[in-house]
């Protein structure tokens, strides 16, 4: 007998229940009409899609051969790259956006097992650069380069 709960019916699920979710809230704002959008109408049409595409793959999700349970997912990446996004918010307050850019992307970097730790860095060290030239001399943003000691 074939297991009904696949890792790719959970993920199915998981899409349904992120879509139900996403209209719930969107239905909250003023939704409008196609000619005259509100600010809930694509978190509603997103949402739409993502349901009816949840439903579709409930049912069309393969079953298992080896009655296998889904196993939980390796964390590194997911921890790394929402450690990147934290360092990013406190060097970019206290350090400026020199370091802010290259940490955050060094540690979002190896939240990949096939990342070394130079190719973070040159990795991290090529962000950075593309940061100041796109953010502080092409577009002005009031960011500083380097805010040591505030």
């Amino acid at each position: 007998m074939k297991q009904f709960l696949t890792t790719d019916r959970l993920g199915a699920i998981l899409l349904l229940l992120i879509g139900c979710g996403t209209i719930i809230q969107g239905r909250r704002y003023d939704v409008g009409d196609l000619t005259r959008m509100g600010p809930g109408y694509m978190p509603v049409v997103l949402g739409c899609g993502m349901t009816a595409l949840g439903f579709i793959l409930v049912f069309v999700a393969r079953n298992s051969e080896q009655n296998e349970r889904p196993e939980w997912p390796d964390l590194r990446a997911t921890i790394c790259i929402l450690a990147g996004v934290i360092v990013f918010v406190v060097f970019g307050r206290y350090l400026g956006l020199l370091p802010a850019a290259f940490t955050s992307t060094f540690v979002a970097a190896m939240g990949h097992r096939a990342n070394s730790f130079r190719d973070s860095a040159l990795l991290g060290g090529g962000v950075m650069v593309a940061a100041a030239v796109i953010f502080h001399w092409g577009l002005k943003m009031q960011f500083p380069l380097l805010n040591w000691g505030s």
